[in-house]
Order: structure tokens, then C-alpha cells, then sequence
């Protein structure tokens, strides 16, 4: 019955900001921020994903090839756009921390260095398969979630053989001492 009403709304008010009978409905975006971290010993992208409704997901990865911090981001960016992918989403705003890389993706810095063309290649090909993307800068201030979760990958020694460690990360409670001491 809501759907019929809204019909005859629409019906009976209809906008003079329509062109050609067409209106464009809006649909909330994901959002996707992203983050690179290289240590001496390893190299880790984290990943956070807000879904339209608010939800939260939280995705750490450590890098196994030896990268610098900008492949690192890099590749943060290519893990985070093919999680969307494969959840089928179509329309996403992405911001990161990385000047280099948002500024190479929207067309403001030329991508000339050797070790990041092919990067630069790989996520400007998977940007192509979502309709609508924004990509934006932001301070390190703002892109927290994302850079604890690379740092907790480049942090995070894994033992040879194991693909996968889930890690638990939780406040302690306070001692019993603080409480009461």
C-alpha cells in the first residue's frame, strides 16, 4: 500500500525538474577507506568498509612481496575494490591517505615511476567496473580505521605455511586493583 501511494504522489505532483520524463533517484554509496604500511620486516594494507546502512568491516592484509610504502597503498586500494566487486557493489567513495595515489588516480599527477605503473594500472582497470566512484584525499587524522588495521599487518608476524591468522583485538578490562585499589 506505501508503494501506491508514493506512485500516486508522484503522480499527481509532478516535478518541473524532470528532463524528458526522466528523474534520477539517488542511491546511497559505500564508502571504502584504504591504507598501506610497510615496515622493515613486513608490508600490510587495511581496509575499512561502511555499507549504506552504517555497517561496519574492518579487513587487514599482510602484503607478501617485498614493496615500497606507496606499492603498499597501492595495493590496500586493488584488495579493497576487488572485496566490492565480488559483493556486487556499483556505487562507492573511496578516500585514502596516499596524496600519490588519489592524485594519480583522478588525472592530477602523471604515474611515471616504474614500480607503480602497473599498480596504477590494475586499480584504474577495476575502477572502470564500478558505475559510479569518487575518490578522495584526506588527512592521516581521518583514515585511522584503515591505517591500524595495515599497521596490525605489517606488525603481525605470520608463521610460514598458514595463510590466514584471525587475531581478536580487545580493551582490557581494568585490574581489580585499579577498581578498588
Amino acid at each position: 500500500m506505501k508503494g501506491q501511494a508514493l506512485a500516486d504522489f508522484l503522480a499527481n505532483h509532478p516535478s518541473d525538474d524532470t528532463e524528458n520524463g526522466i528523474i534520477y533517484v539517488g542511491i546511497t554509496p559505500w564508502k571504502m577507506m584504504f591504507d598501506g604500511s610497510k615496515t622493515s620486516q613486513e608490508a600490510g594494507a587495511g581496509i575499512l568498509l561502511i555499507s549504506p546502512k552504517g555497517n561496519t568491516h574492518k579487513f587487514s592484509f599482510q602484503i607478501e612481496k617485498d614493496c615500497s610504502n606507496n606499492q603498499a597503498e597501492y595495493e590496500a586500494l586493488i584488495i579493497g575494490l576487488e572485496i566490492l566487486l565480488d559483493m556486487r557493489v556499483t556505487t562507492m567513495q573511496i578516500s585514502g591517505d596516499s596524496q600519490l595515489v588519489i592524485k594519480q588516480l583522478n588525472g592530477e599527477f602523471k604515474c611515471n615511476a616504474l614500480g607503480l605503473e602497473m599498480y596504477f594500472s590494475i586499480a584504474s582497470y577495476l575502477l572502470t567496473k564500478f558505475d559510479d566512484v569518487t575518490i578522495t584525499h584526506v588527512p592521516k587524522i581521518d583514515n585511522g580505521n584503515a591505517n591500524v588495521m595495515a599497521q596490525l599487518a605489517s606488525g603481525l608476524k605470520v608463521l610460514d605455511g598458514i595463510n590466514e591468522q584471525w587475531v581478536n583485538v580487545s580493551k582490557q578490562l581494568p585490574l581489580i586493583g585499579d577498581i578498588y585499589g
